[in-house]
């Protein structure tokens, strides 16, 4: 990975740790719960309701689905308080997270597009020739020399 894209993630990564560290949240709407220093606004618990697994259970009522969000918010607080959001390896996590979710997104892009102009059964096809003409248009260097050194460690 180059560093400019290096720089990039941790510039995107420090935008979002600002964003929902920041403690006014108050312009965002109607604030709903207080943790810390952690407004919570109605649009926040809704989000949370939205994507919640445990949203579609009848037990799972507002208020149970905002405790939980509270006590998710007092683990992320405590990770943050010990330093974990700032570790290589969880930098590390969120990066392979982020390549896999834009690649989903690309791949569904792209797919949604073909569905509109290929048969069902030719879809697939067509998406994999899609990605083959991709690579092979990249311009991709082998550093041979380097790939020997890592096979030698085997």
């Amino acid at each position: 990975m180059n560093k400019n894209f290096t720089w990039l993630l941790l510039f995107v990564l420090g935008v979002v740790f600002f964003c929902f560290g920041c403690t006014q949240k108050t312009h965002d709407g109607k604030v709903v719960a207080k943790v810390n220093n952690y407004s919570m606004t109605v649009q926040d618990l809704e989000d949370e309701i939205e994507h919640s697994p445990y949203s579609a259970e009848k037990e799972n009522s507002p208020e149970n689905i905002l405790d939980l969000a509270i006590r998710k918010q007092v683990l992320i607080q405590e990770a943050q308080r010990q330093g974990l959001d700032r570790k290589k390896s969880f930098m590390k996590t969120i990066e392979r997270y982020w390549e896999q979710t834009l690649i989903k997104e690309l791949i569904q892009k792209e797919a949604s597009i073909i569905s509109q102009g290929v048969s069902k059964d030719k879809q697939s096809e067509a998406l994999n020739s899609w990605m083959e003409g991709l690579y092979k248009k990249a311009n991709i260097e082998i550093n041979k020399e380097a790939l020997k050194e890592i096979k030698a460690k085997e």
